[in-house]
């Protein structure tokens, strides 16, 4: 749950707004005829957005019943500042610095997924039960930012059916060389692929990239589409790619910091960022999780 606060008339809802799913609004009110008030931020916290006027500023009211309600409201607002995933003050809204969500998206199944193989920059397809299990997104951009492999347009295409799809290539699959097409149990033997695992997966892949050199690409491009949307205005940076590049943007950028292979979504899964810390702190707070997947009969 994202927990808006802020005061009267700072964009707690314009801020909220592009953030989509269950949402509700100047919850400050609801306190004062609440017969528990833990019961009532437990509900408010199955929302996926909760916005709350500041109550604790200003003259203190005679009225005892005022006062009262004051003290809820308050109360309320801890509640759920302890149960919310991120907590936003408005007035960042207000002086622009949170005025883009990013949506770091992983492509959907491949057959490659399926019988775990290291597919890297192979241009494989969805795989049919892939294309089956895609939904359309709650929202719709105008652009989103995809790879040249075949599996990220299919994607965008099923995810974002309006959008013009970009080609990013810096945000491609790490380079696997010689292992791509393979799985562990086809290399248990192979030495080249022991030496490598050995590394901790670290060391450059035969023909391929080392695992410092695909961040470093990766990184590097996801920035500066980051720099270039955030100049431009862009409400939002819409992002279909692999979930190497999701394990290398996140490790480097996200908050709060958790290691390379604890980022990688699900397929057709990716994470809502947000971008207000981004121009003095190169860091991207982590609002959500998405996954665009519809549950298919067995």
């Amino acid at each position: 749950m994202l927990f808006i606060t802020g005061p009267l008339y700072s964009g707690k809802r314009t801020f909220a707004n592009p953030f989509g799913g269950r949402q509700i609004y100047e919850v400050q009110t609801l306190a004062a005829n609440a017969e528990s008030l833990p019961a009532l931020a437990d509900e408010l916290a199955q929302y996926d957005v909760v916005t709350a006027t500041e109550v604790g500023g200003g003259v203190v009211p005679i009225d005892p019943a005022q006062r009262a309600a004051r003290e809820a409201a308050g109360r309320l607002a801890c509640l759920l500042a302890e149960r919310a995933d991120v907590l936003q003050p408005a007035h960042r809204a207000e002086r622009g610095a949170a005025a883009m969500l990013i949506y770091l998206l992983r492509h959907g199944l491949t057959q490659e997924n399926l019988e775990k193989r290291y597919q890297g920059r192979r241009d494989v397809p969805l795989c049919p039960q892939g294309l089956a299990q895609l939904c359309r997104a709650d929202f719709a951009p105008k652009t989103v930012m995809i790879t040249s492999l075949q599996r990220t347009r299919q994607t965008a295409e099923v995810l974002f059916p309006d959008a013009e799809l970009v080609v990013a290539d810096g945000l491609k699959e790490m380079d696997f060389g010689v292992f791509e097409g393979r799985n562990y149990r086809e290399m248990e033997h192979d030495p080249q692929y022991r030496a490598w695992v050995e590394t901790g997966c670290e060391g450059r892949c035969p023909g391929g990239e080392s695992k410092a050199e695909f961040c470093q690409r990766v990184c590097t491009a996801f920035a500066a589409l980051v720099d270039a949307a955030l100049a431009a205005g862009e409400p939002q940076l819409v992002i279909v790619a692999h979930g190497g590049t999701q394990m290398a943007a996140l490790e480097r950028f996200a908050v709060p910091h958790k290691n390379y292979y604890s980022w990688c979504a699900p397929a057709a899964g990716g994470f809502v960022l947000d971008a207000a810390d981004w121009v003095h702190q190169k860091t991207l707070r982590v609002v959500k999780t998405v996954q665009y997947t519809k549950e298919l009969p067995c």
